[in-house]
């Protein structure tokens, strides 16, 4: 196809119309998108299953429709050389896709307007421009109906921009996160689609050896190839010093984490089961095919005719899935899960079993653990993290009481899935390290506090001396299952949340002997998650003054800093941890009767009764 280039000025929108921000309609007709978009447009169109959501004659709307799994427009586009039009309109399914086709995207020249459709989704969102940018004179954000539907996304701007670098922003701020999307392994592709998840720095290229290239200034550290370049081998780049390595059997496609999440969990659905083909079309699953299976206690798929990705995208989300069928390629952890599914009439069950089926699905098929595992094929350790990716984590364990202080160490010596440093702060008494040792397996970090120091005081010691980056808040009397810190560290990573905590779900009132489980919502943003287990960067907790200097309700202290801040808190589930709630002892006070207030309990149990279906 042969490309025209733009004589003459562009066609210009009305100049009656409002600059800067325009005021949000109800939902807008497609056509009025492309109309409204100035001069030709140019439409980007990442997937075969949006193309019949296009307006029937694109042409008459001064549009030219690109496919990008066959285009030929130029990866660079000529200094001095203007395209034939102004505008450009990327059209994904959803969020997933975006981020998928946000590294292939192709070069269009300077444009003056940038947009993007979601024909997939619901909730509209607003991305805030970057500040190197042309000044943006027009952000509107809308959703859209006949004859497609979704949300979109236009900048108008003042000067000319390539609208590469737009597409991508948008790509990265599509997910919440405080933390961007940052990874020290290069990747290049050859004979193959990019990995789902966002790595904007791969290099797409149409012959492995490209990736030597004398002139390439960031050569790629891994070449992911398809099939039939098995064998290649590649010569050492002068950067590098060594020669990338070709992968040509990555396993399963990662799915992208930061998409599908537990988020928005329900614990009691409405609906009975569900087959897949009921939720889907052709695009398989979306976003807004997890969100209307949250609705159902479970979705049925068979493995035969269902594409493994669509599976794992469910896995992903905690959606319990029964499935027929199996995939050789799927982690034997996970299909493991699958082939044992439990009966779901129990909400506990089922609560249990769309934990492990996540956690699984994140161990072995998050983009984290696929990175980590081509890290380690290239031979580039210095670039690999904890388990799964994630990165290791420091328990502060402050404690005033002695006599717990053997149990508390035991329950982090029982963590799994994630590596992990012990900083023991003593309040009050010395402990005995060799003893501590020999419970933990290694040695902990231990300091000793007099009992006059304040608790927030205690704390910020302990954080100052961890070694990792990301700390855990533990208490030395409540119970943590093994997988608390794995599972917080996951939800750090999913939700993006600057904290993330258990609900105090699961209680145990040593008054009544008894314990409850709450009606708390999980999987949600938040203000508030069970002191406990608060779980956030050093760096925050730096940048807010560390714990304030206290006695009491310092977690509460911490959080109203943090929210105060501008930071974001994150509940994930409540299976792993119970509050204890003894008769004293604590630093915050309550009436034991508040935590079975009317209303809030879902069940209750004789004696200690920790959530062991989580396990």
């Amino acid at each position: 196809m042969a490309w025209t280039l733009r004589g003459g000025r562009d066609r210009q929108r009305d100049s009656a119309a409002p600059p800067a921000q325009e005021a949000a309609a109800p939902r807008r007709p497609v056509n009025d998108l492309f109309r409204g978009l100035a001069g030709t447009t140019l439409v980007l169109v990442t997937d075969p299953e949006a193309v019949p959501l296009l307006p029937k004659d694109p042409t008459a709307l001064d549009a030219r429709v690109v496919h990008l799994w066959e285009h030929d427009l130029p990866d660079e586009w000529e200094v001095g050389v203007e395209p034939g039009w102004s505008s450009v309109l990327l059209v994904t399914m959803d969020r997933s896709t975006l981020r998928r086709a946000a590294a292939e995207l192709p070069d269009t020249g300077p444009v003056t307007e940038v947009g993007v459709w979601l024909v997939g989704a619901r909730d509209v969102a607003v991305v805030v421009p970057r500040p190197e940018w042309t000044p943006v004179r027009r952000l509107e954000v809308q959703q859209l109906e006949r004859p497609g539907r979704g949300v979109s996304m236009v900048f108008g701007f003042v000067r000319t921009v390539r609208s590469r670098r737009v597409l991508q922003e948008v790509a990265v701020q599509a997910v919440q996160s405080s933390r961007r999307e940052r990874s020290g392994l290069v990747t290049a592709y050859a004979g193959r689609r990019p990995a789902p998840g966002l790595d904007l720095r791969a290099a797409i290229l149409t012959d492995p050896t490209a990736a030597v290239d004398p002139e390439r200034v960031v050569p790629p550290d891994v070449v992911v190839a398809g099939p039939s370049l098995a064998g290649t081998e590649l010569t050492e780049h002068h950067v590098l010093g060594r020669a990338p390595v070709v992968v040509t059997d990555p396993g399963l496609d990662p799915v992208d984490e930061l998409v599908f999440t537990p988020r928005g969990w329900r614990r009691e659905p409405p609906h009975p089961v569900v087959d897949l083909a009921e939720l889907t079309g052709p695009a398989g699953v979306t976003e807004q095919t997890v969100k209307r299976a949250r609705g159902h206690r479970a979705v049925r798929l068979d493995l035969g005719t269902t594409p493994t990705a669509d599976l794992l995208k469910l896995t992903m989300a905690g959606i319990p899935t029964l499935v027929t069928g199996s995939d050789p390629r799927l982690a034997p952890e996970l299909s493991e899960l699958l082939a044992a599914a439990p009966e779901l009439d129990d909400t506990l069950v089922r609560d249990a079993w769309s934990v492990k089926l996540r956690r699984a699905t994140f161990d072995h098929h998050s983009t984290l653990a696929w990175r980590d595992g081509l890290a380690g094929r290239a031979g580039a350790a210095r670039l690999r993290t904890g388990p799964a990716g994630l990165p290791g984590l420091s328990v502060l364990l402050a404690t005033k009481r002695e006599h717990e202080l053997e149990g508390a160490v035991a329950r982090v010596a029982a963590q799994v899935g994630a590596e992990i440093e012990l900083v023991v702060a003593t309040h009050g008494f010395t402990a005995d390290k060799a003893r501590l040792t020999e419970i933990l397996g290694r040695e902990p970090v231990l300091l000793a506090f007099d009992d006059d120091v304040l608790f927030g005081d205690v704390l910020t010691g302990a954080a100052q001396a961890a070694s990792y980056d990301v700390v855990m808040k533990m208490d030395d009397d409540d119970w943590y299952s093994p997988h608390a810190a794995h599972d917080l560290l996951m939800a750090r990573r999913f939700s993006g949340a600057d904290v993330v905590g258990f609900p105090a779900e699961f209680v145990h009132l040593a008054e009544h002997d008894e314990t409850i489980r709450r009606n708390h919502a999980s999987e949600c943003w938040t203000t508030f998650v069970a002191g406990g287990s608060l779980t956030l960067s050093r760096d925050l907790l730096r940048e807010v003054g560390w714990f304030r200097p206290v006695r009491r309700w310092v977690d509460g202290q911490l959080l109203s800093m943090v929210i105060a801040s501008g930071g974001t808190v994150y509940r994930t589930h409540g299976l792993d941890y119970v509050l204890m709630r003894h008769t004293h002892g604590h630093t915050w006070d309550g009436d034991p009767d508040g935590f079975r207030a009317d209303g809030t309990v879902d069940r209750t149990w004789q004696g200690f009764r920790p959530p062991e279906e989580g396990l």
